[in-house]
């Protein structure tokens, strides 16, 4: 089964929302483009310090996966060997990340695991997580 291409397929992203922050600061700390740069839109939540005003997200699109374990790893991968500075800025400009999965599938064709060891790689960036299911 491993052997084959997956006919199902993950989208991940890991975000970084927060009141104010430069983008291009945090892309170079990133060593990567955001595949989006977001700024608050909706007039009436301009300026509210309870929701975002800016957001930097980079996204890996309909990437062939077996599992979410698998794509959640393949994202943190990319952004591992610079963890401790994403969560230094995060800190400092008081931000939040966050780490999304819209899974292109359902458990008919992707397993629904996350291993123990790739939760520990969340919990080290300290970052939320959400699913969305697009069968």
């Amino acid at each position: 089964m491993q052997n084959e291409q997956p006919t199902s397929s993950i989208t991940s992203s890991l975000s970084l929302e927060g009141q104010e922050f430069d983008p291009e600061a945090l892309s170079q700390i990133t060593g990567r483009q955001p595949t989006k740069v977001w700024h608050q839109k909706v007039d009436a939540l301009k300026g509210d310090p309870k929701f975002a005003q800016i957001g930097w997200l980079y996204r890996l699109t309909k990437r062939p996966h077996w599992s979410i374990d698998d794509a959640v790893r393949e994202i943190l991968d990319l952004f591992e060997d610079r963890r401790e500075q994403i969560l230094s800025f995060v800190k400092q400009h008081n931000c939040s990340l966050h780490l999304s999965l819209r899974l292109h599938g359902d458990s008919t064709v992707i397993i629904y695991k996350i291993e123990r060891e790739t939760l520990e790689r969340i919990a080290n960036f300290r970052c939320s997580m959400s699913f969305s299911v697009d069968v």
